[in-house]
């Protein structure tokens, strides 16, 4: 895998937003980082990330835009973050450690988020520290 191949060049959180409070909805929930282990946000604890990839030159951030957007049309921010992440777990880096490293970056960089999102996978027999 390769964070190179992620290059959304029509990406518009606004317009999500915008579209989903025209349908009446409360909230919005972004996968920020999913089984792949790649981070839509720049990570300072992974190069698979949007930082290591073409998008905006590098310097893009969808956590960043899809924050911004829901605020600007009242929407409740929700942040799916997947506990499991194949590459991290073979690599061999000291898991747990890494998780609370990249849920603060989330929970610390974009203001008040309304809602966080677990999934289980991945996570069945291990006691987090």
């Amino acid at each position: 895998m390769s964070a190179r191949a992620f290059n959304p060049s029509e990406l518009d959180c606004n317009q999500w937003a915008a579209t989903a409070r025209q349908a009446g909805a409360k909230y919005m929930v972004l996968v920020c980082k999913h089984h792949d282990g790649f981070a839509n946000w720049p990570s300072a604890y992974i190069d698979f990330s949007v930082a290591h990839s073409p998008w905006r030159g590098g310097k893009g951030d969808v956590v960043r835009e899809f924050t911004d957007a829901c605020r600007r049309h009242d929407l409740k921010i929700g942040l799916y973050y997947s506990p499991a992440e194949w590459p991290a777990r073979e690599g061999g880096k000291n898991y747990d450690d890494y998780f609370i490293n990249q849920i603060s970056e989330i929970l610390t960089g974009y203001g008040a988020i309304d809602m966080l999102w677990f999934d289980g996978c991945g996570s069945e027999g291990h006691t987090y520290d």
